[in-house]
């Protein structure tokens, strides 16, 4: 028997006949709650229930924050309104973010501050990479030497002696750029440099001397004779040179030169070369007798 249809919690229920009721509780966004009590002649039973609301999942997505450079402090709008700004910065993925259109803020010192919507589907990850902009738009490099005194040129422009280490080179386009250091007596010095907005970057050369060297001149009569030179350094240089040839860059110092030329006995001679200047060795080969 069905009894009080219309009635709303809480509600009490009179002139009952003793024996068994059940009762059922019905309300929008919960389960029905459903219960057997007993009634008993001249006393009041007393029901409570707790009833358990529908529970559905609210759809959630990723947001995936990145920036060039890295390090900016990231705030975040979601859906909802809620504004969420945990000290978290780039790169970092907000996760259980509400489906929908989000708003990302980014900030670092030095550059402008950059934001954008990003839109959130059930299950994805967002991917926002930001190129922030520089407030100051060139750096500058500072240049120094050991020997000081070098010759600077950037990106092959130079300043003759106007511009000689230590250094400093301004308003300087942001990027990648060529380093480059002359001076007599050593070998030129190469460098590339990264050029970021607003900062000096400090770039410090240690320059390596040249030794001056000399040069041997080999000739022989025959020609065609293999050349096998030893340097003071007991490097070894041959046997595809012949002759006639020049080696050049000959460190100072005694030198031994040896040719060998098929049908004649082998040859070798000692030569003394001298920074700066040219030994000249010459070799006729006698005939051999025949056997």
């Amino acid at each position: 028997m069905l009894v009080g249809t219309t009635e709303t919690t809480p509600h009490t229920f009179t002139d009952l006949e003793p024996g068994r009721y059940t009762i059922t509780l019905s309300l929008d966004g919960f389960y029905d709650w459903s219960k057997t009590v007993r009634v008993n002649g001249g006393r009041t039973t007393q029901v409570h229930a707790t009833l358990t609301p529908h529970y559905t999942p609210k759809a959630t997505g990723s947001i995936s924050v990145s920036s060039e450079p890295s390090g900016a402090t990231i705030e975040l709008v979601t859906p909802a309104g809620l504004f969420i700004g945990l000290p978290v910065t780039t790169p970092y993925t907000f996760n259980k973010i509400g489906t929908g259109t989000s708003t990302i803020k980014l900030s670092l010192a030095g550059y402008h501050d950059w934001s954008a919507n990003v839109y959130v589907t059930e299950g994805a990850t967002a991917y926002v990479d930001a190129t922030l902009t520089p407030m100051q738009t060139t750096g500058s490099i500072s240049v120094s030497s050991s020997p000081s005194g070098a010759n600077i040129g950037l990106d092959g422009q130079w300043w003759g002696m106007l511009r000689t280490t230590p250094d400093m080179i301004t308003n300087v386009p942001p990027g990648h750029h060529t380093l480059e250091l002359t001076l007599d007596g050593y070998r030129d010095w190469y460098a590339n440099v990264l050029v970021t907005p607003g900062e000096t970057k400090y770039v410090h050369a240690t320059l390596t001397p040249i030794r001056a060297t000399g040069a041997i001149k080999v000739t022989s009569e025959p020609e065609g004779a293999t050349i096998s030179l030893e340097t003071t350094h007991g490097t070894f240089v041959g046997p595809s040179v012949k002759t006639p040839h020049t080696f050049t860059r000959v460190e100072p110092g005694t030198c031994t030169v040896t040719l060998a030329l098929e049908g004649y006995d082998d040859w070798t001679t000692d030569v003394t070369v001298r920074p700066g200047e040219t030994e000249y060795v010459h070799k006729t080969f006698d005939w051999l007798p025949a056997p």
